[in-house]
């Protein structure tokens, strides 16, 4: 089952923008990596995965997923203007 959900949706948690730069900014990865990291971030929130899939290189897509994954960042964004919505939700779909 995860094999076909794994398709559709992606591991991690969710987070607003804000958390998430905390995050990647805590982690291990090169200054360029997590600028790179963030703007990804940035780019599925205003345009979607699909049109990051467009944008970005095979190799730089796959990259940017294996870095969120492994940072248990989903790449879909809370929206920051839901002002009521929390800055952090674990992912129910928990597929790792």
């Amino acid at each position: 089952m995860s094999k076909y959900l794994g398709a559709l949706l992606y591991e991690g948690d969710y987070y607003k923008i804000n958390k998430a730069r905390i995050r990647i900014n805590q982690s291990s990865l090169t200054k360029k990596e997590k600028e790179q990291l963030i703007e990804f971030l940035k780019y599925v929130s205003r345009h979607g995965i699909e049109s990051a899939k467009q944008k970005y290189t095979r190799y730089y897509f796959r990259k940017f997923l294996t870095q969120l994954k492994a940072l248990k960042i989903n790449p879909i964004l809370i929206s920051k203007n839901r002002k009521y919505f929390p800055s952090f939700m674990k992912n129910p779909f928990c597929l790792y």
